[in-house]
């Protein structure tokens, strides 16, 4: 779900790191507040449209400029467009749709938390989203009457975080 949303060419034209700024949090916001309103009027399928364009936007501020960010952090933003859109696809029947997404999400954050590339502040906001990540796919595999897949799941999150997170710290001893 997530990697065909990303590849959107449309997107990556708009997308610069010099037309990242507060503009790009209020797109996020508006389609966020559509997402919602569509999807309290059962309008499944325009929320799901909402909160794709959502996560596009989320994607695109990665891939360019993640420190532009002042309101908002990227890992939230991120996280709560792809709850959203899962809840949209449990909403509408899919449940399997919403596992996706969900697993895509935690999928995402684990390597943006793994990547040297990115910024040591970023990556630490990371760590601190993946266990809603973490609790939100658990239960929906819960949901989905597919708890054999939890707990390896969890066992692997917790290695990289572990590893993670040690790296992060180690960089942030003056030793």
């Amino acid at each position: 779900m997530l990697s065909s949303i990303l590849s959107a060419r449309a997107t990556d034209l708009f997308f610069s790191s010099s037309n990242v700024n507060s503009n790009t949090c209020e797109f996020w916001d508006q389609y966020y507040s559509l997402g919602n309103k569509a999807h309290q009027k059962k309008q499944f399928t325009k929320a799901i449209s909402y909160f794709e364009k959502c996560i596009i936007l989320c994607i695109n501020i990665l891939k360019v400029a993640p420190n532009t960010l002042h309101t908002k952090t990227l890992p939230c933003m991120l996280h709560q467009s792809s709850h959203n859109l899962a809840a949209c696809h449990n909403a509408s029947g899919h449940g399997l749709l919403a596992k996706k997404t969900l697993q895509e999400l935690h999928e995402q954050l684990v390597r943006i938390a793994c990547c040297g590339e990115q910024p040591r502040a970023l990556r630490l906001d990371v760590l601190s989203s993946i266990d809603q990540s973490l609790f939100s796919l658990t239960s929906q595999l819960a949901y989905l009457n597919q708890v054999e897949e939890v707990h390896p799941i969890i066992i692997k999150t917790e290695r990289v975080v572990t590893t993670i997170a040690e790296q992060l710290l180690n960089v942030a001893s003056p030793n």
